[in-house]
């Protein structure tokens, strides 16, 4: 079964569909299939990021640092790729010129897959992800072009500081004669921008399946030890370091890295501390603990 990044697995598209009781046609399932297998690729990238910086703020404490500068570019790098993925699957998604998902559902016939009522009944749920999606399709059997339309427009408008940032920041930071000066998005407003996309893909699947697809959500976890090991060399440069100066090489009583870790950063921020000098780089290498003794 194919695995996506950071230990995601994806269903094969056909495989999602078939036996399935969706409404759309199958050629039409199979995108929206598609469209969901992406986006739970966008939540390995986040949550990984998210895990980062959290553990580095824990590692940090707040204070200066000298990070390694191919690292730090790095991580950069993967989050305004990250941002500028997540807008051109976006402008895919709903835009008008790029002919996707929503443009193509405007046109068919398949919009009658949307139908508020399932078998006849009009469950409560159903009703409300009618409503959150058309809210000016009430009474209307099923939406018809221009609601979709509609919803194309909120989400025009709900994505612009997403394309703005994106084109001032990431993709064209460089080559914009009148360049606008958009806000730069934390990484929570991309988070939030994602579920936006998770939410419409999911509640299409609901009205159109009667079912749900489940995606995963972003959760940081200050213990995953991939982000970790990346803060470990975004603050102390390069494995031989960590192993010949570093935590790696303190006594083997403390038999795990995770616990020389923690001690070793604890015994650079008490020297920090003690130095009072709260302007300098706490892994300044003054501030870097004598190993050999420990």
């Amino acid at each position: 079964m194919p695995s996506g990044a950071a230990g995601v697995t994806l269903v094969p598209v056909m495989e999602q569909v078939r036996g399935r009781s969706s409404r759309f046609s199958l050629e039409r399932a199979a995108e929206l299939a598609k469209l969901e297998n992406e986006l739970t690729l966008f939540v390995g990238r986040l949550q990984h990021l998210s895990s980062v910086d959290t553990d580095l703020r824990l590692v940090t404490r707040g204070k200066r640092f000298f990070p390694s500068w191919h690292v730090w570019n790095g991580i950069l790098s993967e989050r305004d790729m990250i941002i500028i993925e997540l807008s051109s699957w976006a402008l895919r998604f709903y835009g008008a010129k790029y002919g996707g998902f929503l443009r193509t559902l405007q046109a068919s016939t398949d919009l009658k897959a949307l139908a508020p009522d399932w078998d006849g009944a009009t469950d409560e749920w159903r009703s409300e992800v009618f409503a959150r999606l058309f809210p000016h399709a009430s009474g209307c059997l099923y939406p018809k072009p221009e609601h979709v339309g509609s919803l194309c427009d909120r989400l025009s408008a709900r994505f612009k500081a997403l394309h703005n940032d994106r084109n001032s920041h990431r993709a064209h930071p460089y080559d914009q004669r009148n360049a606008v000066m958009a806000k730069h998005l934390a990484l929570e407003d991309v988070v939030e921008h994602l579920r936006t996309c998770q939410e419409v893909v999911g509640d299409l699947r609901r009205l159109s399946a009667n079912d749900s697809f489940e995606h995963p959500e972003v959760r940081p976890d200050p213990d995953d030890s991939e982000a970790q090991s990346v803060v470990d060399l975004l603050v102390c440069r390069t494995i031989s370091w960590i192993i010949e100066f570093g935590a790696g090489r303190m006594q083997a009583e403390r038999p795990f890295y995770w616990q020389r870790r923690a001690d070793f950063y604890d015994r650079m921020h008490a020297a920090h501390d003690a130095a009072g000098a709260p302007d300098a780089p706490f892994n300044d290498a003054r501030f870097q603990p004598d190993v050999a003794g420990l």
